[in-house]
């Protein structure tokens, strides 16, 4: 009696490095680069490297493309730029999340390559766009915080950025504008958006909706920025051995405030205020745990 004939092995998986979604070839992603934590989908990279406090969560991602149709309906432009000579011939979206800026961005500027560089892969795939936008996209992932940016010198004409204030951490700010200005050509510019007011450089062509300082650290109440324990200076009269007493003029002394009597309501003070400027609602309702 034959035996019958064993099963043909598996066919072996493919690499996990063999393609992104746009059919293009790309450095090998981080396995697992999202975890979950108090019930959100949040980057699995070191908090210290990538301080990104935000969520992936969908409703959380939707809220970019909404962000970016609201702005462009009012400045009636994917950018605040005023590109008197046209367009940019190469743009670079850094932190670009899902990308819906550079797709808006590129069915406005026919003629004009981009790369959106993120820290994870959460861009839409390019395979669902037409075929005159997508091969003018690229999608590159790395930590500009960390490591230099993998692109040649004077490569982007201009260069956007977008809602990255709550990610890029105080001391970094200045390594990543040597990075900006690496890849930017001369004459290119920069445009960054964040919650604040629109300021112009009038030496360089940069725009800036630029970020209000509390994004980056909370402001310091009124009561600080006046002496603490203000109090009157101490008798500045001279007893001579002969009994007299010469008095020597001082300074008026400052009002005593109404102040906290200790550091603690400092301590407080500063951060309450970093949550209530990120709308982050320390005392939940149990309302909200339910809905």
């Amino acid at each position: 009696m034959n035996s019958p004939p064993a099963p043909a092995p598996p066919a072996p998986l493919a690499p996990a490095s063999a393609t992104a979604f746009d059919g293009r070839r790309h450095p090998r992603l981080k396995e697992g680069q999202f975890h979950f934590k108090h019930g959100h989908r949040h980057h699995s990279y070191d908090s210290e490297k990538a301080p990104y406090p935000l969520s992936y969560d969908r409703h959380i991602l939707e809220i970019e493309s909404l962000d970016n149709r609201l702005a462009q309906h009012l400045r009636g432009s994917v950018s605040f730029v005023n590109f008197s000579e046209g367009p940019p011939d190469r743009t670079l979206d850094l932190g670009c999340g899902t990308g819906t800026w550079i797709i808006e961005a590129a069915k406005q500027w026919p003629t004009c390559e981009f790369v959106g560089f993120d820290l994870v892969n959460i861009q839409i795939p390019l395979k669902m766009l037409d075929d005159s936008v997508s091969r003018r996209i690229e999608w590159r992932h790395g930590n500009f915080l960390t490591t230099r940016l993998p692109f040649e010198d004077d490569e982007f004409d201009h260069v956007h950025m977008q809602a990255i204030a709550k990610g890029v951490p105080e001391n970094k700010w200045d390594v990543l504008f040597e990075e900006v200005n690496r890849v930017l050509r001369p004459g290119g510019s920069v445009e960054i958006i964040e919650d604040g007011t629109t300021l112009r450089n009038p030496h360089f062509d940069i725009i800036k909706n630029y970020l209000s300082p509390d994004v980056m650290f909370p402001q310091l109440p009124r009561w600080f920025t006046s002496a603490l324990r203000c109090r009157a200076r101490s008798d500045a009269s001279v007893h001579y051995p002969n009994g007299s007493r010469r008095n020597h003029s001082s300074p008026p002394v400052t009002p005593s405030l109404n102040v906290p009597a200790h550091d603690h309501a400092l301590l407080e003070s500063l951060n309450n205020s970093v949550f209530e400027h990120r709308f982050i609602n320390t005392k939940p309702t149990g309302e909200q745990f339910h809905g």
